[in-house]
């Protein structure tokens, strides 16, 4: 082995400790969680959000999209999807639908909503703030994970 390939390895290492910890930190993180009922966990995940970001009856919807929460989340820390672009102030609804139970929302945008395994639930919030807002799945086994994200321009 090069000397060069030596620096890189044990650069690589130095690099895979700092971030993840030893192996059981690792292991550890993969574990599951007790279950939690569904609506204990939306309320726990709950913010006060401006009342701007509320939907009204009538209210016309700017964009729709479906998001499907997928049966097993990508790698730790994988947030490569793009952003689904829309204009500040306009109303966005989503139809949801998982494989699991959780609760779901828009960080910042929304309120978490609880969601039954197979279940479609309506998430519509108005965009008033500029930013990448990731839409989180928060699952009853304790997972927490991205499944979408807006860039609000």
């Amino acid at each position: 082995m090069s000397a060069k390939h030596l620096t890189l390895l044990v650069l690589g290492t130095i690099v895979a400790v700092s971030v993840f910890g030893s192996a059981g930190f690792v292991s550890s993180r993969l574990q599951s969680a007790p279950p939690v009922d569904i609506e204990t966990l939306a309320k726990q995940f709950c913010v006060s959000l401006p009342t701007a970001v509320h939907v009204l009856p009538g209210d016309r919807i700017d964009h729709s999209f479906d998001v499907d929460v997928p049966f097993a989340p990508g790698p730790l820390g994988d947030s490569s999807h793009s952003a689904l672009p829309v204009a500040k102030g306009a109303v966005v609804r989503l139809v949801i639908r998982s494989p699991h139970p959780g609760a779901i929302g828009v960080h910042g945008l929304s309120d978490i909503v609880p969601i039954r395994t197979g279940e479609r639930v309506q998430i519509s919030f108005r965009a008033i703030y500029s930013g990448r807002f990731p839409v989180h799945f928060h699952g009853v086994d304790g997972s927490h994970y991205e499944v979408s994200a807006f860039e609000v321009l």
